[in-house]
């Protein structure tokens, strides 16, 4: 089932980018817009991408520390990793990564896996947290959604979270899946000003990845407004994350032209935008498989042998 699902997201990149070469924007004129592409400001705005990914480890050492302490070092190195195997890889299996690198050779998967869910949780309610709020403010210059879908999503979310926990609260779960699960939940109730600061913290992530590609589309000669640019990329960021695709490949350019064709950006712009903001992802990849090549390597040829106990010796 897993190589279908492999195959299925491969077929369905190649279809879409079929689809756009041929029908939205062509190859040489997306060609002519990359090669327009002013090289200090893609390196800038890989810098702040680049950024992202510590923040991102921040939040999680944060998060993980009431469970499984870990070091910072070590967790932005997991990051990085994950992003390798969700950017290039078809699996997508950053997440399973980064939760048994968390448990360690002997810790409790399930803890671990609820660490992480939390912290998935966190930066993708702090991302339709910052869509709904762009949205009311652009909502009197820039029509695509209702502004009233994205608080009441994001409300419904809120909700239906703060049920789910006081039903855990009251139950008492022997399970590993309900410990884990209770322990997901449990952590906003009884730190609600370090989860306060979380979701600040995760607001601010997606703040800094929306002005790190605004800085690539100036690269690339997009004259949107910055305004503009942050009420409108936050809902590329969510159609991004639906994972029928290879790190988005497809999908991203394809939201692009829905959302800032609205403001008169031509088709190839908007697909170069894509491509340019995939090209960082392949960069930060790059360092993810060097880290987990180092790792890997030393791992095999460094680290010394486990201590084989002495033989008792036999009396003659």
């Amino acid at each position: 089932m897993k190589q279908v699902t492999q195959i299925l997201k491969v077929a369905i990149v190649a279809a879409l980018l079929a689809y756009i070469f041929r029908r939205q924007a062509t190859f040489a004129a997306v060609r002519d817009v990359l090669k327009s592409m002013r090289p200090e400001l893609f390196l800038l705005g890989l810098a702040l991408f680049l950024l992202t990914k510590l923040q991102i480890a921040v939040r999680l050492h944060v998060v993980a520390a009431h469970v499984r302490p870990t070091p910072l070092p070590r967790l932005l190195r997991d990051v990085l990793v994950a992003n390798f195997f969700n950017t290039v890889l078809p699996m997508g299996s950053g997440e399973v990564y980064r939760i048994k690198r968390l448990a360690g050779a002997d810790g409790p998967l399930l803890q671990s896996a609820a660490v992480i869910v939390l912290d998935r949780a966190f930066g993708l309610f702090a991302l339709l947290s910052v869509g709904a709020a762009a949205l009311l403010f652009a909502s009197n210059r820039i029509h695509i959604l209702e502004p009233w879908v994205l608080p009441a999503l994001a409300a419904t979310g809120l909700l239906v979270f703060l049920a789910i926990g006081r039903f855990l609260r009251r139950r008492r779960l022997e399970s590993n899946v309900g410990r884990s699960l209770k322990l997901l939940f449990r952590y906003v109730h009884e730190q609600p000003v370090e989860a306060l600061a979380v979701y600040a913290g995760s607001i601010l992530i997606i703040l800094t990845l929306t002005v790190a590609i605004y800085i690539a589309a100036r690269g690339i000669g997009m004259t949107v407004a910055l305004r503009d640019f942050l009420s409108l990329y936050p809902i590329v960021l969510v159609v991004s994350l639906i994972p029928i695709t290879v790190g988005g490949l497809g999908l991203r350019e394809l939201a692009n032209i829905a959302v800032f064709g609205t403001l008169g950006v031509s088709k190839a712009h908007c697909v170069s935008l894509g491509l340019v903001q995939y090209g960082m992802m392949l960069v930060v990849a790059t360092v993810g498989l060097a880290l987990l090549l180092s790792g890997t390597l030393h791992e095999t040829f460094v680290q010394s042998p486990p201590e084989r106990p002495p033989r008792e010796s036999r009396s003659k």
